[in-house]
């Protein structure tokens, strides 16, 4: 491999647009994963592992791209557990969060042009489905330090992961090109992740006082009715700096034995999963003398287990959690289980389960459901369908100073609807409110908004499917109450199932361009459309169907030049779908639209969408991957498509960038076209790295 000599290198190149400014759904518990060498990214493998442990050991460069999330979770309320990858393909079909298959965001490599050192694609998971977040290291650079290091081009694409976009401050780790090595945050850097994802606050069970001794120590929170140990006792706690101390306490119950002296107890501390926090775990008697300790040395979340045997029922004691190092891996969430062993028989598996999972937000009687289910539970089982009069107030998530709120519920059965209140803040006009499932079971829940009055606001549909409902609604007014009905979807397959709901209000609005609308009917049953790809580009659809009689639909089928289909979505009349966001590879694509209609009867249908990003590389080494119909570019511009002619019904002279090139002047100002193309009849010349053709109108 050649080296490259020190230079201005640009981070990487951005030809796609993409939508930067959208947080993730649930920032407090985001996962991470490796992907294993030869997990397929479009048409190729990736070689992450190979390509960096050329100069350093698996477990020193994972270290330091996990620092470099952890650099950025310090100041904002952001954490990362590490996840299995199990090696599928990059944007396989799925949940942008909670995906069991691998981390929400994925760590890959391949082979790129040597302007590119890695792409960080936007998280926007309403719009990029599994590519949401994901991040590509150029292998064939050597991230030695020298001049590249990893840490630095780690923290730039984190941030690009975490929504942020490029900066115009030198001192920014997110500034545009490498001309030196920054591997701590600017101020203007914390600032912008703190207004996408507020600052990190003290979890609930500080209080007033803080629980940072012994003598302020929070009592684990028991669920309702009697309680005689049969489940574990669960707290869900943040060490927020290096400094922070969390203490607990509880009573060892009788078992009801007459041995008074045999009571054994399990204390499991975990951020395994939940957080990069490396944690100390100390455990007191009344006394104050410590009985038992454990540390961690892992810099990707640990589980730290003590059991105390031969007790006696009555005693209490005093559980300590702290950070083991004071660095970057000394922040994180974490969860605290004591389990009684004498009374309770809920497995070391099923605590994994909750304190590692997206449970956090469970109180203490939900908790103790969830354990006597085995990790089976509704967490909200009442089936009466809610009004707006019943509505559940949403409530405020700590350190988004009234921004966010959310809240987690479950619809029981077909006709389940669930309302929540929630009023405006003074700041941000858009209003997004988004309905998510925390499996792919087939739970399908979809999310719509209303005003004070009951009317149904005509909010934007940016996603619904694949477990995720999203909508927004431009115009909010401080101070006016929102009503949002959570109901079940017309694609579910499962008619229940748990689900987390989310409202924010911010500035930055999600922009959809139109592709295609037309109108279907009994003699005009499909519609075929050609797009031509010229760079590898992720593509968010949205299919709206309009109003039709019951069990009318429009179903929207992609295929690529080798007939095989690479997208398909349906929506029900009067309803508009989603499915994953599609990554189409450089070539020709036939899209058609077919209307399944009983009745005959016309319907309209809209297909909008939007471009994410690049993930895979603005040129990679591989040829499926390189730019096609690429033309020499007009004076003024640097990139420039050539996108062959199609059949249309009007006349093509009417399309934005149309050349003949039997017509000089149809050329653009000192252009003339390569040889190639002087035997094509005409063909529209463009800086878009993609074109959508629309036949038949």
């Amino acid at each position: 491999m050649n080296r490259k000599p020190l230079s201005v290198e640009a981070l990487e190149a951005r030809d796609v647009p993409a939508t930067f400014g959208v947080p993730w759904h649930d920032p407090s518990q985001l996962t991470v994963s490796f992907a294993p060498d030869g997990t397929p990214i479009a048409a190729h493998t990736s070689d992450l592992f190979a390509g960096l442990n050329r100069d350093a050991a698996t477990g020193a460069w994972q270290r330091a791209v996990l620092e470099a999330f952890q650099k950025w979770a310090v100041h904002a309320n952001l954490n990362f557990g590490v996840r299995a990858d199990s090696g599928a393909a990059f944007g396989t079909p799925g949940l942008a969060q909670f995906d069991p298959r691998f981390g929400d965001i994925r760590i890959g490599g391949n082979a790129m042009a040597s302007e590119v050192l890695a792409i960080g694609s936007p998280p926007d998971p309403a719009l990029s489905g599994t590519w949401a977040g994901d991040i590509l290291f150029n292998t064939n650079y050597r991230f030695d330090g020298n001049p590249y290091s990893l840490l630095a081009v780690a923290l730039h694409e984190v941030g690009h992961a975490l929504g942020l976009s490029n900066s115009t401050d030198p001192n920014s780790v997110m500034f545009t090109t490498y001309d030196r090595t920054r591997t701590e945050l600017s101020a203007e850097d914390v600032t912008r992740i703190q207004a996408l994802y507020g600052v990190r606050a003290a979890d609930s069970y500080e209080g007033a006082l803080n629980n940072d001794a012994r003598g302020r120590a929070s009592a684990f929170r028991l669920p309702a009715g009697q309680y005689a140990g049969e489940t574990p006792l669960v707290a869900f706690g943040d060490i927020t700096s290096a400094a922070d101390r969390d203490f607990y306490t509880f009573t060892i119950a009788s078992d009801g034995n007459d041995d008074a002296t045999d009571r054994s107890v399990t204390i499991r501390l975990q951020t395994a999963g939940a957080s990069l926090l490396a944690p100390r775990l100390t455990v007191y008697d009344a006394a104050g003398n410590v009985i038992a300790s454990r540390v961690s040395t892992s810099a990707s979340g640990d589980v730290l287990q003590v059991q105390l045997t031969n007790r006696r029922e009555g005693s209490t004691y005093f559980v300590r959690v702290q950070a083991a190092r004071n660095d970057a891996f000394a922040v994180g969430r974490y969860g605290l289980s004591v389990r009684f062993d004498n009374t309770s028989s809920v497995s070391d598996a099923v605590i994994d389960q909750l304190l590692s999972g997206p449970f956090s937000k469970l109180d203490a009687t939900q908790i103790d459901a969830f354990f006597r289910a085995g990790g089976d539970l509704l967490v909200s089982a009442e089936e009466n369908a809610d009004t707006r009069a019943t509505a559940t107030r949403l409530s405020g998530t700590a350190g988004y100073a009234g921004t966010r709120f959310e809240a987690l519920g479950s619809i029981t059965k077909s006709e389940d609807v669930d309302f929540f209140r929630v009023v405006a803040p003074a700041a941000g006009r858009v209003l997004t409110a988004t309905v998510w499932t925390p499996d792919g079971t087939g739970f399908q829940p979809e999310v719509a908004l209303y005003d004070a009055a009951g009317r149904k606001l005509s909010a934007r549909v940016l996603a619904n499917g694949d477990g995720t409902s999203t909508v927004q609604f431009e115009g909010a007014t401080a101070g006016a109450a929102y009503f949002v009905r959570v109901g079940l979807g017309a694609g579910a397959t499962q008619d229940k199932g748990n689900y987390f709901v989310s409202v924010r209000f911010g500035d930055t609005a999600v922009r959809l361009a139109t592709f295609a609308t037309d109108t279907l009917s009994a003699a005009d049953r499909t519609d075929a459309h050609r797009v031509y790809v010229g760079e590898a580009t992720v593509f968010h659809f949205v299919l709206t169907a309009g109003p039709a009689a019951p069990g009318t639909s429009v179903r929207m089928t992609i295929k690529n030049d080798s007939g095989v289909v690479v997208y398909a979505v349906e929506a029900a009349a009067g309803s508009s779908a989603s499915a994953s966001s599609v990554l189409l590879v450089p070539g020709q694509y036939t899209v058609t639209v077919e209307v399944e209609n009983p009745s005959g009867a016309p319907i309209r249908y809209t297909i909008q969408g939007a471009i994410t990003t690049n993930p895979a590389g603005p040129a990679t080494i591989d040829p499926t991957l390189k730019p096609q119909y690429v033309a020499p570019p007009p004076p003024g511009s640097t990139t420039a498509f050539a996108y062959p002619p199609a059949p249309v019904s009007y006349d093509p002279a009417t399309l934005y960038g149309y050349v003949a090139p039997a017509d000089p002047s149809t050329y653009p100002l000192g252009w003339a076209p390569p040889r190639e193309l002087l035997t094509q009849p005409w063909f529209l010349l463009t800086s878009d790295p993609y074109l959508w053709l629309t036949l038949g109108y």
